[in-house]
């Protein structure tokens, strides 16, 4: 058995890190948390759990000196608690556990595709480079993203990256659900509620949204639209709502605990985001009995979605009379939600179940 540690970066619940660390216990290995960031509710929650968690702070300027700090931190503490493994998610905590894990196996998952390109970053292009540069074996959480990898950065090798795709306990999403589903609905009455969960940047394409929504108002279908999580954008989107006169039809709510309530209440999930490697909300609402509709060619959505069988796709240029057309057709009854829905949490759970991600992770840790 091996004593493994397991890296994150962000302090927010996230049933994939939840769903690893459970069945790598499970399994009889032992698992410590780490984190590089302030605590928060995974670290508490883990903690309850039984796990041990340790957290090391750095303020984030000067770069240099918070690489160094964490480096020598976690190398060690790696040494002093015997690490074997270490498992560390997204692309900080991937560098800082590639240079301080080096008498341990170090497996970093990159959870991106081409968000350093999208957002023409030089400072994300050298972070991946060095990864791509540093790591024996990386995982990848989407095939699409091995190859972009290949086709475009630097360092990258076919024989180093794997795709492993997220894998999920989906029982434990249970657990987050609160109850409230028919109070949110209830607050929100109208014939058909959209829901959008993802943080409000630019690549998440919430504008699109809602400039499809004012197109089927105008035409006076009663739709309303949920906006969950935060982010930069807010305060352009909340002017778009007011100039489209959708501040009725719309409400931002920012981070939610209970999203299970969210996508339980509503009819359909709307993610028409450009930025994706494996996205989560997608695989929430088949489980909770929803589907969605997602741009094509995006992410891993090309993978597993089947256009008009079990969700909807949308094409990267399509504009908001395209989106809307779709809604439209679903308002009007043309699709059987039901029956999509189901169809599509059939392929989800089968194809993300946490034990074949598990059993890849340790398969390669072994490579």
């Amino acid at each position: 058995m091996k004593t493994i540690l397991f890296l994150i970066q962000i302090p927010n619940r996230s049933i994939y890190f939840e769903s690893c660390v459970f069945e790598l216990r499970k399994r009889g290995h032992s698992v410590i948390i780490g984190s590089i960031c302030e605590p928060g509710p995974i670290q508490k929650y883990l903690s309850e759990q039984g796990f041990t968690c340790f957290d090391y702070v750095v303020p984030r300027n000067p770069l240099l000196t918070y690489y160094r700090k964490h480096i020598s931190f976690w190398k060690k503490k790696i040494q002093e608690l015997n690490i074997d493994l270490v498992l560390a998610h997204l692309q900080w905590a991937n560098f800082i556990a590639l240079r301080a894990g080096k008498k341990a196996t170090v497996i970093p998952t990159r959870h991106h595709v081409d968000a350093s390109f999208l957002f023409n970053s030089r400072k994300r292009k050298i972070e991946d480079a060095f990864i791509n540069l540093l790591a024996k074996k990386q995982a990848v959480v989407s095939q699409r993203a091995k190859d972009f990898m290949l086709a475009n950065e630097w360092f990258a090798s076919k024989d180093n990256i794997h795709f492993i795709p997220l894998g999920y306990d989906f029982k434990l999403y249970e657990n987050l659900k609160s109850g409230a589903s028919e109070k949110i609905r209830n607050e929100h009455p109208a014939k058909m509620l959209l829901l959008l969960a993802s943080r409000l940047i630019t690549t998440k394409r919430h504008e699109l949204m809602l400039r499809a929504l004012k197109i089927l108002n105008d035409k006076g279908l009663d739709i309303k639209l949920i906006a969950l999580d935060d982010g930069p954008e807010k305060e352009n989107l909340l002017k778009l709502t007011a100039e489209f006169g959708l501040n009725s039809r719309v409400r931002f709510l920012g981070n939610q605990k209970n999203i299970p309530d969210y996508l339980i209440a509503a009819d359909l999930v709307v993610h028409p985001s450009i930025e994706e490697s494996s996205n989560q909300v997608l695989k929430e609402a088949a489980w909770f009995g929803k589907t969605a509709i997602v741009t094509r060619h995006i992410g891993d959505f090309d993978e597993f979605v089947e256009d008009k069988k079990n969700a909807f796709f949308i094409e990267q240029n399509h504009g908001p009379e395209q989106l809307a057309a779709i809604i439209e057709e679903i308002y009007l009854g043309k699709y059987d939600l039901n029956q999509m829905a189901s169809e599509l949490r059939k392929t989800v759970t089968l194809r993300f179940d946490i034990v074949n991600t598990i059993d890849q992770y340790l398969a390669l840790a072994e490579k």
